[in-house]
């Protein structure tokens, strides 16, 4: 029975696979300027919203539940002169203490006090390595890519391949939140969408000492909250183009061939009401390309081969040469990326959204190193990469009453990656090849390229998360807040990875033409698997 309550223990409020909150909390105290009394039953609502709280007996007040962003804050009472004070800011998972002070209105200030918010020096309820952008930062930033912004907060580096590493740590074990809802590769640990940043309300990054809340995160969480429509109409555009410039020609070939729209980006977002007050819309659409700055040199075809001279103790080679010598990208990439996101105000204190999102890329994968030098001068035997990815978050956010709030979490997120040279290993007949060439073809000279043939290597793997959940908040007194929470998720994952093997006769010949077979599923060449891991978890902390 101890061993029994001991685990359950454990299990409820460790870091296991808890959501991040997207919302925060204001919290102070309203007092008589002249005397220093509490002042009670003193309105504090937020402008622009429907959020508020009255101060109780001792002139306390809390206001939970509150979106990030950058607010006004006013203070009203009868027989008092109203106090606003502003650029109050809110971020997620932490408390903001503003004070007031009224003044009585027999003192004739003409007009209602103004104040502007300053940031404290110290965050009182900050218990962990935090750092915290708004939107009006991301704006300002001579950056486009969130990973952009990323890189600029302190202990975050981002690898050569796009991986991010926190304090250090690999980049599997970071933890993706979008609105709350981990978006966390169930395969590999990486993000499964990405999001733009001009659709980026407030990007938090935790690095050290994790609330209970936070699961599956050994170095680090990336909680991300998109934005919402309002009842004001917005929109946005930007682009651009560019190129890479070096006049390292001998390390980068081709790349003093300047090309203006080598890389170009075209983005826009579009937001506003469809019914006011109760229904709004947020929309972000983007297309990038980039030609990448590693070129190869079409100097050989897949059919061309290299031969060793007979005699010339492997000195000499017999070589085809069928290329046409242009230069081909090697690292280029192409990003399709989409956005949407209804929010529907069913009553004052609850509210549903609908967010989805839509990431769509195609690459082909280079770099300088010896292994991937072997195809430079064959680039069309260079496989490419496609992945696809997208989310479907259902929210209901809905305040019992001023002292507690529960949010419920539907989610479904899935990723697909493939990597091949061509689509289809058959077409038609399936004993007929499409366009591969025999391997050994490629015998080359002692300068590490190849000559001619085909990759004959196929990797296939998706995953697919089913998820529900739900967080409790009571602000239990005006030091306690009490959370708790729990959460089940459905994992999905295809994984197979496949070297064809040569068609061979009865007698395991060979056979001309050259053809393919796809090996058995027993073979070493042929890696197959279909898993379904269920997962659940629960906390609680104060």
């Amino acid at each position: 029975m101890k061993s029994f309550l001991k685990f359950l223990m454990v299990f409820l409020i460790s870091v296991i696979n808890i959501y991040a909150g997207t919302t925060g909390k204001l919290v102070g105290k309203v007092v008589d300027k002249a005397t220093g009394d509490a002042v009670p039953f003193v309105n504090v609502i937020i402008m622009g919203t429907t959020l508020g709280a009255a101060t109780d007996l001792d002139g306390y007040f809390s206001i939970l539940n509150v979106p990030p962003g950058t607010y006004s804050i006013k203070a009203s009472a009868i027989g008092f002169n109203s106090v606003t004070i502003e650029n109050v800011k809110v971020s997620i998972d932490l408390t903001t203490e503003i004070n007031f002070e009224l003044s009585d209105t027999s003192v004739q200030l003409g007009q209602d006090v103004v104040i502007v918010a300053t940031k404290p020096l110290i965050q009182k309820d900050l218990t962990s390595s935090t750092s915290i952008v708004g939107d009006d930062l991301i704006s300002e930033l001579p950056v486009t890519e969130i990973s952009d912004v990323l890189q600029l907060q302190a202990g975050v580096v981002v690898s050569q391949g796009g991986g991010l590493h926190l304090r250090g740590g690999r980049s599997g074990q970071v933890t993706y939140q979008i609105d709350g809802v981990p978006v966390t590769d169930s395969y590999d640990g990486s993000t499964v969408v990405d999001v733009n940043s001009s659709a980026v309300q407030e990007l938090q990054v935790i690095s050290g000492a994790f609330n209970a809340e936070y699961g599956q995160a050994l170095s680090g969480v990336i909680n991300l909250v998109t934005k919402d429509g309002s009842n004001e109409y917005k929109g946005s555009i930007q682009a651009y183009t560019g190129d890479y410039i070096s006049n390292k020609e001998n390390a980068f070939w081709n790349i003093k061939d300047i090309n203006p729209v080598a890389i170009r980006n075209v983005e826009g977002s579009l937001s506003g009401p469809i019914i006011k007050d109760n229904l709004y819309f947020f929309t972000n659409l983007r297309y990038f390309y980039n030609d990448g700055y590693i070129y190869g040199k079409r100097t050989y075809v897949p059919t061309d081969y290299a031969a060793e001279v007979p005699g010339s103790g492997g000195s000499q080679f017999f070589i085809t040469q069928s290329g046409d010598n242009e230069y081909v990208p090697m690292n280029w990439s192409k990003n399709y990326f989409g956005q949407g996101k209804l929010s529907y105000v069913v009553m004052p204190g609850m509210k549903v959204s609908y967010n989805f999102l839509y990431d769509n890329r195609e690459f082909e994968q280079f770099d300088n190193d010896t292994y991937n030098s072997y195809n430079r001068l064959t680039p069309d035997n260079n496989a490419q990469r496609f992945e696809k990815s997208y989310s479907n978050i259902i929210s209901l956010n809905h305040a019992i009453s001023d002292k507690s709030f529960y949010t419920l979490n539907l989610s479904y997120y899935f990723k697909d990656y493939r990597q091949y040279l061509f689509e289809d290993i058959y077409t038609g007949d399936p004993n007929n090849p499409t366009n591969y060439v025999d391997n050994d073809i490629r015998q080359r000279p002692p300068h590490n390229f190849a000559v001619g043939g085909t990759d004959d290597h196929r990797f296939t793997r998706n995953s697919g998360t089913y998820s529900l959940k739900l967080d409790w908040s009571t602000q239990f007194n005006k030091e306690i807040n009490i959370q708790f929470g729990g959460e089940v998720k459905q994992n999905e994952i295809y994984f197979h990875d496949v070297t064809l093997a040569p068609m061979t006769d009865q007698n395991g010949q060979r056979v001309f033409p050259y053809n393919v077979v796809v090996p058995p599923l027993t073979s070493l060449d042929n890696d197959q698997y279909f898993k379904k891991p269920l997962e659940g978890a629960a906390y609680v902390q104060a």
